[in-house]
């Protein structure tokens, strides 16, 4: 019996090893009770996850497949999702973050590669999904970065 791969399986992949990552190292920072990272910035280990969370939600949701749900950055406030309750439990920001991702990827479900997002750029061009795929993965990679070397300034 044959299997048949599923679509951007390649992409998709790397982009939970790198989900996987991000967590995994929060976590860590989490429970060594820092919650504002060591660097000039001083953003905040939840704002991190929430940030992933929406962008995610941004391309995937809105680019891809053309809806409109809500994400909390504006032309006023650009940086909006950076910004987390430090009262709530990290779990809170995992939890949403891993539901995004699983939501993410039944919605690629209906994508064949190639294929071209929904929403069209300011230009008026439409990427393609494994376009949007390869953007995501570079993002997330590089907030895994992020937090690896927060992890080594912290000697975790």
């Amino acid at each position: 019996m044959a299997t048949t791969a599923k679509p951007y399986s390649g992409l998709t992949d790397q982009i939970q090893r790198q989900l996987d990552s991000i967590i995994e190292m929060a976590i860590q920072v989490d429970r060594a009770g820092v919650t504002h990272v060591p660097l000039r910035s001083r953003w905040t280990v939840a704002g991190l996850l929430n940030h992933q969370r929406y962008v995610i939600r941004f391309w995937v949701a809105n680019v891809v497949v053309g809806a409109d749900l809500p994400v909390p950055w504006t032309d006023d406030l650009p940086h909006e999702d950076w910004n987390a309750d430090p009262e709530v439990p990290i779990e809170t920001f995992v939890d949403a973050l891993r539901q995004e991702w699983k939501h993410a990827q039944s919605l690629l479900a209906a994508y064949p590669p190639g294929e071209l997002a929904s929403q069209a750029d300011e230009d008026g061009s439409r990427p393609t999904v494994d376009w949007v795929l390869s953007h995501l993965l570079a993002e997330v990679a590089r907030h895994a970065g992020h937090m690896d070397a927060v992890c080594e300034l912290l000697e975790i």
